[in-house]
């Protein structure tokens, strides 16, 4: 990203940048978030706070990414299945390493973040979870 200031070319550094997909609900079906316009970053962290979970039933996050011409979906990351409560955090970024032992990231994809993107957090039954949905773009 560039811009011209003064006959020059500038160059701007992106930061961190955190934002909301789904605020903190109770669902009790699959739900998807709207469609995310990534113009400028190269990955995410995602993060999926479950304070509520019915017992029996799991979640799943799935992070979609589409295709430009057809707009055809298909899965960057699938998230293991969750059925407590806790924090469960996700990375999507080319620089990642990808062993997750030693942190607290449920997976870890090496590759970059498609432009346009959402997640669906998956239900395997009709049992009530409270959770919200966060992300952060990484340079």
């Amino acid at each position: 990203m560039s811009e011209i200031l003064g006959g020059t070319v500038g160059f701007t550094r992106l930061e961190n940048t955190e934002f909301t997909l789904l605020e903190s609900g109770a669902r009790s079906s699959s739900t998807t978030t709207e469609k995310q316009e990534n113009k400028y970053y190269t990955g995410v962290y995602i993060c999926l706070n479950v304070s509520a979970a019915p017992g029996g039933d799991t979640v799943a996050i799935y992070v979609r990414a589409y295709d430009q011409i057809s707009g055809s979906v298909f899965n960057l990351l699938q998230g293991s299945n969750i059925s407590t409560t806790g924090l469960n955090t996700y990375l999507i970024h080319p620089g990642a390493g990808l062993d997750e032992n030693g942190s607290s990231l449920k997976k870890v994809v090496p590759w970059p973040l498609n432009r346009n993107w959402d997640i669906q957090v998956y239900h395997s039954g009709s049992g009530s979870f409270t959770y919200s949905l966060s992300g952060c773009y990484l340079p």
